[in-house]
């Protein structure tokens, strides 16, 4: 069997002085692990061979000859001879184990139990502590059990430390080093303060024809200095929606600047700069205004005219009013709901109204602004 202990040796091989075989019961664990079998031991060897060759299978014979297999026994197999003194053995075992899962065993010994039998979840020596010597310096020490300190072979042993520190390498009396520096900070640090995006539209036009896109400005200072070559989010929220999108990102420059862009909006829609976690800028509303067409049709005998309108990105219920100009002033004279192909058409006398303008008006909703066509000069009748 080959020794998980350090240096490939088997605890046989190590002195009282490397395993601290002084502590009471220890020496006779080991003499009872490494003996030889005594003859009461092996008084059931025979008894445990009879039942163990009942229950072994006639081997199958070999496919290449078709003679019997061979049986291997388990003399052949290294299988070791019984030990009934194993019962009582385990006992001792148990009382070991405890103390090693309880990491009550002198360093050395704790060390040991822990290389051996680490996968069972038995600790390593207790974990080291840093005390400071003279001039500042800190040195790595290991705490040991009271009753084994002054004895040889008990000298504080970091933990982790090289395998020439460890049991059975070559002792020092030199304390462990001094960590190294983590290092000087560097010479140049973020800017901290409050962080500030702000928000602006060219111009200052935050109505838009429906279908275009919107440039937007940014400025992002920490503590009032520029925060450059950072990535800046532009977010919207169109009208009707609960969520926040985002629909561009851009980097800053060295002033801090930034310009975003929009896609093209059929709707009205909130707008605002988001940078990391928690910076916002105000917000921006931007209204589209639909497009909107009219087309006046003359009817037979000057009795009545039409006028059809349409409509781009207006929606299906949307209203328009018919007005017509009465002394400088705007008057309705109808209103119509748009279909499903976002048009409608007004019928009006054309006697009355010849000569008259006559205009459009697609009214406000939450989705889009209000749109007014060009007005339309009403002729007399042919």
């Amino acid at each position: 069997m080959t020794s998980d202990l350090p240096g490939g040796r088997g605890p046989e091989e190590y002195g009282p002085e490397e395993l601290g075989t002084g502590e009471p019961g220890l020496e006779q664990l080991l003499r009872t692990l490494t003996s030889p079998a005594t003859p009461g031991e092996l008084a059931g060897e025979q008894a445990a061979l009879t039942m163990f060759r009942a229950h072994v299978h006639a081997p199958a014979p070999d496919r290449r000859t078709g003679r019997p297999r061979a049986r291997l026994w388990p003399g052949r197999l290294g299988v070791p001879r019984l030990r009934v003194a194993a019962i009582g053995a385990a006992a001792v075992v148990a009382g070991f184990a405890s103390a090693a899962y309880a990491a009550a065993l002198p360093a050395p010994v704790q060390h040991a139990a822990y290389v051996a039998f680490h996968w069972a979840g038995v600790p390593n020596a207790q974990p080291t502590r840093t005390t400071s010597g003279p001039g500042g310096s800190s040195s790595l020490t290991t705490p040991t059990s009271g009753h084994s300190s002054g004895r040889k072979g008990s000298h504080p042993t970091p933990s982790g430390a090289a395998s020439s520190s460890h049991l059975g390498g070559k002792k020092s009396g030199k304390p462990g080093g001094s960590p190294k520096p983590s290092g000087s900070p560097s010479s140049s640090s973020p800017a901290t303060g409050p962080v500030v995006l702000t928000i602006s539209v060219p111009g200052g036009a935050t109505q838009v024809p429906a279908g275009t896109s919107v440039t937007f400005d940014g400025v992002l200072t920490t503590g009032g200095n520029p925060d450059a070559n950072v990535f800046v989010r532009l977010m919207e929220r169109q009208a009707g929606h609960l969520f926040w999108v985002r629909v561009d990102r851009e980097e800053t420059n060295a002033q801090g600047d930034v310009t975003l862009t929009s896609p093209d909006l059929t709707t009205n829609a909130r707008f605002r700069l988001a940078y990391a976690a928690s910076a916002r800028s105000q917000v921006v509303v931007i209204t589209v205004v639909p497009g909107l067409t009219t087309s006046l049709r003359l009817g037979p005998k000057g009795i009545k005219d039409y006028l059809t309108i349409s409509t781009t990105f207006a929606q299906k219920g949307n209203v328009v009013l018919l007005q017509v100009l009465v002394d400088g002033s705007w008057v309705t004279l109808q209103q119509h709901e748009l279909n499903g192909g976002g048009a409608t058409v007004f019928a009006f006398s054309a006697t009355k109204w010849q000569n008259a303008e006559i205009q459009a008006v697609l009214v406000a909703t939450g989705r889009h602004a209000g749109a007014t066509s060009a007005a339309v000069t009403v002729p007399p009748p042919a």
